[in-house]
């Protein structure tokens, strides 16, 4: 284990460093960093008991750094409660720097899609309002065979097109063609089993962030709508 120790020994040394130098959150994030680099380097030399010795040392550490300070500063830094979505560039008291992207992703209003595929929204979100409605545990089970039988026939379907070389945009649910199941099962579950649904269109999606003051913004032309990225002016 001399080895080993020497790895977390220079580790702590090094962190008591960075301690006199540097204020948070400089020192929490490089003392986790510290912690988990002695931790992988020392894993090469160990047993497999000797191992399971160390995780018990560092691992309700680390544990505790990523809950306590890390997620802690930065969770509630990246959240924008105003304007919604999150903040990519800020400053250490989380207010977003001029010229910082702000990126947003809200659901369409099919604004861009022909009438009847509109028209099939419509239907869908009929069941929508129904199903939500329902107790938790069956929502979950209607939602799960909605995803076997709706979903994921049409993403099926949606492959063979595009294969065949031809686009398969107009086919409802195209873009799950590459996705598993369980990702039409969760999105199945948050599609119909909540009640309060709100969509927007391009143009209002544009009025709000230019009303927030952000400008260059840019439309994504690939599904999912909308997303959408300006500069905070």
């Amino acid at each position: 284990m001399k080895i080993q120790r020497g790895f977390v020994l220079r580790a702590i040394i090094l962190r008591s460093r960075i301690s006199r130098h540097n204020p948070p959150p400089v020192r929490t994030f490089a003392t986790a960093g510290l912690l988990a680099t002695a931790l992988i380097l020392s894993a090469g030399r160990l047993r497999g008991d000797d191992l399971k010795d160390v995780a018990k040392i560092y691992q309700p550490r680390l544990q505790s750094n990523l809950t306590q300070n890390i997620v802690a500063f930065w969770y509630p830094k990246t959240m924008d409660e105003k304007n919604g979505g999150y903040i990519l560039n800020h400053d250490i008291n989380g207010k977003l720097k001029p010229g910082a992207p702000f990126l947003i992703y809200l659901y369409y209003a099919l604004d861009n899609r022909p009438w009847w595929y509109r028209a099939i929204w419509r239907l869908s979100n009929l069941f929508r309002l129904m199903i939500s409605s329902l107790p938790p545990r069956l929502r979950l089970i209607v939602s799960q065979i909605i995803a076997v039988a709706v979903y994921w026939p049409l993403a099926r379907l949606s492959a063979l097109v595009e294969r065949a070389g031809y686009s398969p945009a107009a086919i409802p649910l195209e873009s799950y063609r590459d996705r598993k199941l369980y990702v039409m099962r969760t999105d199945a579950y948050d599609r119909f089993c909540t009640r309060l649904e709100q969509r927007f269109t391009r143009q209002q999606i544009e009025q709000m962030l230019t009303s927030a003051g952000f400008g260059q913004i840019r439309f994504s032309d690939q599904v999912p709508y909308w997303c959408a990225v300006g500069k905070k002016r």
